[in-house]
């Protein structure tokens, strides 16, 4: 199994983001950097699906990379 970077980048303001995608303080709840472990990156795309509901697709970017040694755990928002 490879690790992935699943990047989410709000394309709206937060204010206009579905309720959905709102955490309980007014924070966008799935904007981030989340290491996703899976076989491919398509697979590593759907686990994050599985995992992290989002309301409206269309309000995100959603990209998938490779784990690379530049990267730090520190900076992720979660560990799928």
């Amino acid at each position: 199994m490879m690790r992935f970077i699943v990047e989410v980048v709000a394309l709206v303001s937060w204010d206009d983001l579905d309720p959905y995608d709102i955490d309980i303080e007014g924070n966008c709840a799935v904007d981030g950097a989340w290491l996703v472990g899976a076989t491919d990156a398509e697979a590593a795309l759907d686990r994050f699906h599985d995992k992290v509901a989002i309301a409206f697709l269309e309000d995100f970017l959603i990209s998938v990379r490779p784990y690379g040694s530049q990267d730090s755990f520190s900076s992720f928002r979660d560990v799928l």
